[in-house]
């Protein structure tokens, strides 16, 4: 055994498949702590076996033993940054892992593709099994997280009464039988995907029907204004979300069932379509997974709303608000624990209740900080107050002046209009003796006239 081993690797950017010597792959991955689900090799193999004879004896030798590992978020963020991953996601990448003496040096060491893998139909066969690999591992995540909640989803479905709901029943025990045919048979043959094939349609209304309760819930609370209302709504809406999550897990967990059964069927009959039906399997998957995020996501943010304004109510409400602030911190782990199973949402903080006494010194700071503001406001106030009377009282002044004037203006007039009405008269009075004057003459004229003749 020589001290550096290779390993064919193939990534679809969910996880990694690793093929070499068993013995060696098993020692690596210990090493490494990686938790790996073995590979069914004689489909691999059965796909090379179809190759020529003269690559056929290699691949042979390279398929010895196949392991899948899942990646995590650090280990697809090393891929991606190492120049492993190109083009999309989805695109298989081909190549060969060197480790010394099976260490890690970084997941990035490619050359020529071992010579199994030359054959597009050996790769073909890998990228559905990978996909197969990375929805079981889904499927048992959920079967696990359903277990930790202690949801007896059959008990949580019999109980509703809609008919959306009850059908889901009858579909979970036929896909479940489905699979446990297919774990024993290694195939899924024609009687079985005949039950199965029309499954989809009722796990697709009811996964539209959750997501409506879901939305009607979240409707529901942000309608609630009094902190008496929203203790009750918030309560109220504990367990009916935790159950329309766990009905929403199941629906996902029987949709990935059926992923796993389909993928099966066209490697069985239609080999050469394993990579477009992979790909647009996980279009559709990603497609459910946006639409649930969005409604989860949309009730993590009524409750840390309705969180936000209870505390914000705190010293008037010492009791009601941390109660919903209890209540919107347990409805937001739900659905967090839910969306970490599902792989989707980001992480989120819980909303700390206040203590009485701070709300109580926030509200005096915020008292006196006021009253310093009215303070301020009113001791500028009176200055511009004092300025505007000044200015009034100016021109008041100017004003009386100005009448003053006018009353001096007018009793000048006055005594000229007066002396002016004087001078009148006695030029008027003058004109009278003078007229009388004529007068006497014009008569003495006549009498003068009259006597001379």
């Amino acid at each position: 055994m020589t001290d550096e081993h290779e390993f064919d690797i193939v990534s679809d950017g969910q996880g990694i498949a690793l093929f070499g010597e068993g013995k060696e792959l098993d020692l690596f991955l210990k090493r490494e702590g990686l938790v790996a689900r073995p590979l069914e090799m004689a489909r691999v193999a059965g796909a090379a076996g179809k190759a020529s004879s003269a690559v056929n004896g290699i691949a042979q030798a390279s398929l010895n033993a196949g392991r899948w590992v899942k990646l995590s978020e650090k280990s697809a963020k090393a891929m991606k940054t190492s120049g492993m991953m190109k083009g999309s996601t989805d695109k298989l990448v081909r190549g060969i892992f060197t480790g010394d003496k099976s260490k890690i040096t970084g997941i990035a060491e490619f050359v020529k593709p071992g010579a199994a893998f030359a054959n597009p139909m050996v790769l073909a066969n890998v990228s559905g099994m990978m996909t197969q690999m990375a929805l079981q591992q889904s499927i048992d995540e959920i079967a696990e997280y359903l277990a930790v909640i202690d949801a007896k989803i059959d008990d949580i479905i019999r109980v509703q009464k809609d008919s959306v709901i009850a059908d889901m029943i009858g579909v979970g025990f036929v896909i479940d039988e489905a699979m446990t045919i297919r774990a024993q048979m290694g195939k899924v043959s024609d009687v079985t995907w005949s039950k199965v094939q029309a499954t989809s349609f009722q796990l697709a209304r009811t996964q539209a029907y959750v997501l409506l309760q879901l939305d009607d819930i979240s409707t529901k609370l942000g309608k609630e204004k009094s902190i008496a209302a929203l203790v009750k709504a918030s309560q109220d809406a504990q367990q009916p979300i935790a159950e329309w999550l766990a009905v929403l897990a199941r629906c996902s967990q029987l949709n990935d069932a059926v992923g796993v059964l389909e993928l099966d069927r066209v490697l069985d009959s239609n080999p050469e379509d394993v990579e477009g039906h992979r790909t647009a399997l996980n279009t559709a998957r990603q497609q459910r997974l946006d639409l649930i995020t969005s409604s989860t996501a949309g009730l993590i943010t009524r409750v840390e709303a309705l969180g936000a304004y209870a505390n914000g109510k705190l010293l008037l409400n010492p009791f009601e608000s941390p109660a919903v602030i209890k209540a919107s911190n347990t409805i937001g782990s739900r659905v967090e624990d839910f969306q970490r199973v599902m792989e989707i949402g980001e992480n989120r903080e819980e909303l700390t209740a206040r203590l009485w006494g701070e709300a109580a010194l926030e509200l005096r700071d915020d008292v006196v900080e006021t009253s310093k503001r009215i303070g301020t406001a009113t001791v500028d106030g009176t200055k511009k107050t004092v300025e505007a009377s000044k200015k009034a009282l100016e021109q008041s002044k100017k004003a009386l002046s100005s009448a003053k004037d006018a009353v001096q203006n007018s009793k000048e007039v006055h005594e000229a209009s007066k002396q002016a009405l004087d001078a009148s008269k006695q030029a008027l009075e003058e004109s009278k003796k003078a007229l009388g004057k004529g007068s006497k003459w014009i008569a003495e004229r006549a009498a003068k006239l009259k006597r001379s003749e």
